[in-house]
């Protein structure tokens, strides 16, 4: 079974290549092209001294797209929490029972609206 840290892959001409080990190796140099970053993602200066770290870039990527991240509770349900579907069957019920009409909800005060247009159309 492969070690899925270090990945190696045999070139066309049948040398072993470690990827891993030359992302490592050659980390600090400058990527080529006009990026202006080195091989772990950080903005560097003309000189090569590190401008912005790449947790910094991807904190702030993150801190600007909310919509990008998912947050999941990772805290185990409780007695208190979980409920049986008698129970729940139960407490809705309850709650359907002991409702009185409201007569400021949105759904009546537009039913009345409606009824009111109607009947004050001319023909």
């Amino acid at each position: 079974m492969r070690n899925r840290l270090r990945i190696q892959h045999r070139s066309m001409r049948g040398t072993i290549v470690d990827m891993e080990a030359l992302r490592t190796k050659h980390a600090t140099s400058p990527a080529i092209g006009n990026a202006k970053m080195n091989a772990r993602g950080d903005v560097i200066a003309k000189d090569g001294s590190v401008l912005v770290s790449r947790d910094k870039i991807v904190q702030a990527y993150y801190a600007s797209n909310p919509q990008g991240v998912k947050h999941a509770s990772l805290k185990q349900t409780t007695a208190e929490t979980f409920e049986t579907p008698q129970q729940a069957v139960e407490r809705l019920t309850k709650q359907i029972n002991n409702k009185q009409p409201q007569l400021d909800q949105p759904s009546n005060v537009l039913d009345k609206t409606k009824l009111r247009r109607m009947v004050d159309k001319p023909d």
